[in-house]
Parts: structure tokens; sequence; C-alpha cells
């Protein structure tokens, strides 16, 4: 990989990729439109399912339970994380493959089937619908941002500047007390004529 006048190349080890490719590029490391239903989300839920493991020991360790609890808790979680996770996985592939788009929607879609099937397990309706609607919503915002800032960083670095305008992210960044500065030498020069 090499730097070509100021653009920066998006590779597979660097931290500014599409979310779900920089958060597990080994689990999913093509586009949701090129992913298998079935093995893809398969390994998604499987990366849950040890999640859900992680979090439940964690929990059993920080309020010291008694094994029996901790084995409920573990089984209970990595179930819940595992099957909310290949659910994600296969309702965000699915809707890559009907829109026939690969863009944050499809995260936000798969992110709003998770959430309700949560709250349904829950067997409450209105927290069916609150954590479809967050999870829909933040997870279409959050791979929104994401995507636009690799696409700003595929710029070169003086379209990145035309972009962000003479604020502070402009680089040279502007001097703030250069107008003043120049005022006062005008007061100056003028005072000493």
């Amino acid at each position: 990989m090499t730097q070509n006048e100021g653009t920066r190349l998006i590779g597979p080890h660097n931290s500014v990729e599409k979310p779900l490719q920089a958060l597990s590029h080994f689990v999913l490391p093509r586009s949701p439109l090129e992913a298998s239903v079935i093995l893809d989300s398969g390994k998604i839920g499987i990366v849950g399912a040890v999640s859900g493991a992680v979090f439940a020991r964690a929990f059993g360790w920080w309020i010291n339970s008694p094994r029996h609890i901790l084995r409920r808790e573990l089984v209970a979680q990595t179930g819940l994380l595992g099957g909310l996770s290949a659910l994600f996985g296969a309702s965000t592939i699915l809707a890559a493959k009907f829109r026939g788009v690969d863009d944050s929607f499809n995260y936000g879609i798969g992110g709003a089937t998770a959430g309700f099937v949560k709250g349904m397990i829950r067997k409450s309706v209105p927290m069916a619908l609150g954590q479809a609607a967050l999870l829909g919503v933040g997870l279409t915002a959050l791979t929104a941002g994401f995507e636009s800032a690799v696409e700003a960083q595929r710029l070169p670095a003086n379209e990145r500047n035309k972009i962000a305008g003479n604020g502070y992210s402009a680089i040279p960044r502007p001097d703030p007390f250069a107008a003043r500065i120049e005022e006062m030498q005008a007061r100056e020069s003028s005072a000493g004529n």
C-alpha cells in the first residue's frame, strides 16, 4: 500500500473502515450484498454468543454470584446475545439483498429487527417498539457517520480542506489573532506618523 500525493488509502487493517468490517473484519469480510445469509449470520451469531459469555462471566465476577446463578446467567446471556446477533446479521444481509444497496439503512433495519425481538422476548410491546426505534436509528446514524468519515479520508488533503473550510480543522490552521494584530499594527503606524 502506498501514499499518492496526499491521498490516504484505506486498507483492511486501517481503523477507518465500514463499521461492521472495522469491528469484525474476520466475521463478514465482504459486502452484505455478497454475503451468505446462513453462513455469515452464523458467524456473527458465534461472535455474539462469545460476547454474551464474556459479559455474563464478568457480571458474575462483579457481583460475586454463586456458581448455579453464574451458570444460569451464562447460558441465558450466551443464548440471547448469540441469537440476537445472528438475527441482526441475517436481517442486515437480507435487507441489503432485497434493497440491492449496501448502505447504512441495512444496518438500521438489522438493529430494529433485533431490538424488536428482544423486546418481544420480554413480553412488552412498548419495550419492543422502543428498542427497535433506538437500535434502528442509532445503528443507521452510527454507520452513516462512519461511512462519511471513510469517504472524507479517501479524498486528497486539498479537497478535504476545501470541505472543512477556514475553520479550526482546516490545514494549515488560520491564526485566530491575525486580524487583531494587523489592526493593532495599523493603529501604531498611523499614531507614529
